[in-house]
């Protein structure tokens, strides 16, 4: 009778980890997976046997835009990658231009973590006086003329949207040899002790999470922005946070300051990735991957098991530490490190009167000797008034005179 080279059989005893294999470590698997695009080739680190398959095969189902796929995975309508990863959607305050008068009641994710940061700041200059209804107001310059655009056409009445490559941290590869070590090594062992079932189990597993991660991790993280009129005004305004109390000044061209307010985050893939076969096919192999692991895995040897498990175990802690990155907090700083965005200065104060005065002397044209197109001259009185009205909107005869005076 033969043995195997390396026994940890003692008795009765029989691990059987094909309970846990499909199903642990979901959770992590996925929140790591919504840092792929916030880092530079962390595509091509995801060749280790990581558990939670079938949790990452049912959350990326959405993505693949096929009717079959829907049927597979149970999915009944498709959603846009950078939707499933929470890398846009969350509608930010409303935005009043001060010389136009536009009006914008839901503005994009982009303005909302511009006015988080804001928020964020410490260094406050508080102006003494009269206190009834304290309100925060930060001052920000918007300078991303200069930025390189993936495409950008200044043709007048062009239907192409300019695009923004946002910048991504550089990985620390030498974290993701851990998980990948593990899991060659562990291959190695069940190879050495003849245990080809875990061995094919964990080799499934690498090739499956690393195929995942290569295609997932594809697209490169973009602000799609919104053609400028050619004769606009300035863009600067002020987004208005009602639930907090607070004013966030934005000061730039127009066309600066519609990547705040009207900058999407979007993945772009190649077509034929999301629209057709590639993420789809991943997710089939990922749930094929964890079927076959309740089956094969009982059949191994104790030890292939252990091997198994502590391949899994590893790679769940890799998982888990990016997992517990402040994943939305990075995001925002590498929008305003694109952007270029100046937090120049913050106020706190006293009351929403003062507020729209200080407000209107910031956001007020400087004089200048040389001659402006009429887009770029003093706002005409009813804008301003309109701009007033909304941060005071008391109707009241005395408050019209008011306004009408400043």
């Amino acid at each position: 009778m033969s043995h195997h080279p390396i026994s940890v059989s003692s008795g009765k005893f029989n691990l059987d980890v094909s309970g846990v294999a499909a199903f642990f470590g979901g959770d992590a698997a996925i929140k790591a997976m919504k840092t792929f695009h916030l880092y530079k080739d962390r595509r091509w680190t995801g060749w280790y046997n990581a558990p939670g398959s079938f949790a990452v095969a049912k959350y990326i189902g959405p993505i693949a835009n096929s009717r079959l796929w829907h049927t597979i995975f149970l999915v009944e309508q498709s959603k846009d990658p950078e939707t499933v990863f929470g890398l846009d959607g969350r509608p930010g305050p409303k935005y009043i231009a001060f010389q136009s008068g536009t009006i914008i009641d839901k503005t994009t994710h982009a303005a909302y973590f511009v006015t988080q940061r804001s928020k964020e700041e410490c260094s406050v200059i508080t102006v003494r006086g009269r206190t009834t209804q304290p309100i925060t107001l930060s001052v920000v310059q918007v300078p991303v003329t200069d930025t390189p655009y993936v495409n950008y056409s200044a043709r007048v009445g062009s239907k192409e949207s300019p695009t923004l490559i946002v910048k991504v941290r550089d990985h620390q590869i030498w974290l993701a040899r851990i998980p990948m070590s593990a899991s060659l090594i562990a291959c190695i062992l069940c190879a050495y002790n003849r245990d080809w079932y875990c061995l094919a189990m964990i080799f499934l597993g690498i090739i499956a999470n690393g195929l995942t991660c290569l295609l997932i991790g594809s697209a490169s993280l973009v602000l799609k922005g919104v053609q400028s009129a050619y004769d606009a005004r300035p863009g600067d305004g002020i987004l208005v946070d009602d639930s907090s109390n607070h004013i966030v000044i934005l000061k730039g061209a127009e066309r600066d300051v519609n990547w705040v307010t009207k900058g999407k985050f979007r993945l772009e893939y190649l077509p034929s990735v999301w629209k057709h076969m590639e993420i789809g096919l991943c997710g089939l192999l990922l749930s094929i991957q964890s079927f076959l692991q309740l089956l094969l895995i009982p059949q191994g040897t104790t030890f292939g098991q252990i091997m198994f498990l502590s391949s899994f175990v590893i790679s769940w802690a890799y998982n888990l530490y990016f997992s517990s990155l402040y994943r939305e907090k990075i995001q925002q700083d590498l929008l305003l490190e694109t952007l270029k965005v100046t937090f120049t200065s913050k106020f706190k104060l006293g009351t929403r009167t003062i507020a729209a005065v200080f407000t209107t002397l910031v956001l007020r044209p400087h004089s200048s000797t040389k001659p402006q197109p009429p887009s770029q001259t003093e706002p005409k009185p009813s804008s301003t008034n309109k701009f007033l009205k909304y941060i005071l909107p008391n109707e009241t005869a005395m408050w019209d005179e008011w306004r009408e005076h400043v």
